[in-house]
């Protein structure tokens, strides 16, 4: 396998406020949502996240208008003594 590297997977926690179409969010923000996801990137983590919002919006026979991340956090590097970037916001 010359040429390919091994990627690392983490664990993340996001956090985002979810907005249903046809909700009226006047003087509300959407419904706060939390998921621990396993990801190679911060990007790749709010991308599954996205996904399982919208798997969850389907169960209960809603449609997501939009997602707003508000952080996610790469837990693997948070719990360990790196000193690389682990908040995203």
């Amino acid at each position: 396998m010359l040429g390919q590297t091994k990627t690392e997977i983490h664990q993340f926690d996001v956090c985002g406020r979810v907005y249903y179409r046809g909700v009226n969010y006047t003087e509300k923000e959407g419904e706060l949502a939390v998921e621990t996801v396993e990801a190679s990137s911060h990007d790749e983590a709010e991308t599954i996240f996205k996904s399982l919002q919208d798997d969850f919006a389907r169960e209960c026979n809603r449609t997501v208008e939009r997602i707003d991340i508000t952080f996610s956090i790469d837990l693997t590097i948070a719990e360990s003594d790196n000193d690389e970037q682990y908040l995203v916001m």
